[in-house]
């Protein structure tokens, strides 16, 4: 799923918005943590990280059915590997 240099700045700009709690949500999303285990290790029940993850996905809009199907998990966590990789450049 290659992205075009504009998509590129566009995601991790919203990347760089996210709020430092969603910044570690998504974070840990990246590793292939699970709901249940990203709320223990940030100490939030399963609805606060629900709402954040959907409040992720919509700022990423990846909620609705534009392009290939993939998981919003596995879009997001794609997404927040670029804008590492491209925070880690600058």
């Amino acid at each position: 799923m290659p992205l075009t240099a504009e998509e590129i700045a566009y995601y991790t700009k919203i990347c760089s918005e996210l709020r430092p709690t969603e910044q570690t949500v998504l974070g840990l999303l990246s590793e292939g943590w699970s709901n249940p285990y990203i709320c223990t290790e940030m100490h939030y029940s399963r609805n606060t990280v629900s709402g954040m993850l959907t409040h992720i996905y919509e700022a990423l809009n990846l909620t609705g059915s534009n392009g290939p199907v993939y998981s919003n998990r596995t879009r997001a966590a794609y997404l927040w590997h670029l804008y590492k990789q491209r925070e880690d450049l600058l």
